[in-house]
């Protein structure tokens, strides 16, 4: 898929100079002061990036800024690292931990921030957007541990059920990323480090699934009450979706029945062309 985003190069280059150039932060601002500079910091080299590639002509040349020149988090993981070892007692200590572990993926930065989130502050009642983000990342065993170390420590009840749901998610998808590295693992080699590209291409996708099942049952279970942060609902209704999914409409099931009426009205069910080759498209209009 092309990934297309819009912004003169004299703009970008000069907040690129400028970003380089920021001096360290002065000992005399706070911890949460600091937190908010950098996080300011970053925040205005991706709105001078979009004003840059707006102004792009072709394409190829949104490709190309895309590519090369849009604020990566990683770049930016250090200075908050950081701040965060210099102050660890203070609150904005873990503000920075967690824009660590938000933003940045497949990185070192992003496995310290874990580790110390999970020893110094898993009983925070912040880490919650760290759960929810861990929940599309790649399936390593840190992330999984550290989603662990939230429903067996954090007192939040919100925040475990985050934790919970978070992990079911992650195992159902381990399974279908198993599946891919079993067959094509050179596809998978920029995604994944070599620890969890090994581990995937061993794994049995069928016991990922059935994990996920689990965990999704534990969810209904002990947090099926609790609100999601989505507006979509509680967490229960949200795993009694997936579990559906998971046993009604994966490859060789059953079709659940449909029932409709065609273009000239007549009314029909998938099951009367049992046996048959059918095409169904879903499809609408907003």
């Amino acid at each position: 898929m092309r990934r297309v985003f819009r912004t003169p190069w004299p703009l970008l280059l000069c907040a690129a100079a400028l970003a380089a150039a920021d001096p360290p932060q002065p000992a005399d601002k706070s911890p949460a002061e600091q937190y908010k500079a950098l996080a300011k910091k970053y925040d205005d080299a991706r709105q001078e990036f979009f004003k840059v590639y707006q102004e792009a002509k072709t394409d190829e040349e949104r490709q190309k800024l895309a590519d090369e020149k849009y604020p990566k988090a990683e770049s930016f993981g250090a200075e908050f690292l950081a701040l965060a070892e210099k102050h660890p007692k203070d609150p904005a200590a873990v503000d920075a931990l967690v824009w660590v572990a938000t933003n940045v993926r497949g990185n070192p930065a992003r496995d310290k921030a874990l580790d110390v989130l999970a020893r110094d502050h898993v009983t925070s009642d912040k880490i919650g957007a760290v759960c929810q983000t861990l929940a599309y990342d790649a399936p390593t065993e840190k992330a999984e541990k550290f989603l662990r170390d939230v429903m067996d420590k954090n007192p939040n009840r919100a925040t475990q059920a985050a934790a919970c749901f978070s992990l079911a998610q992650m195992s159902q998808q381990a399974a279908g990323w198993a599946e891919g590295v079993k067959k094509h693992p050179e596809n998978f080699a920029k995604a994944l480090d070599k620890e969890t590209l090994a581990r995937l291409k061993d794994a049995d996708p069928a016991a990922y699934r059935k994990r996920a099942e689990e965990t999704f049952e534990r969810v209904k279970k002990d947090f099926g009450d609790v609100p999601t942060p989505y507006g979509k609902g509680t967490y229960g209704s949200m795993a009694e979706g997936y579990l559906f999914e998971a046993r009604n409409l994966t490859v060789g099931k059953v079709a659940p029945d449909i029932e409709g009426e065609d273009l000239d009205g007549k009314k029909f069910k998938l099951s009367d062309y049992r046996g048959k080759v059918v095409v169904i498209d879903f499809w609408g209009n907003w």
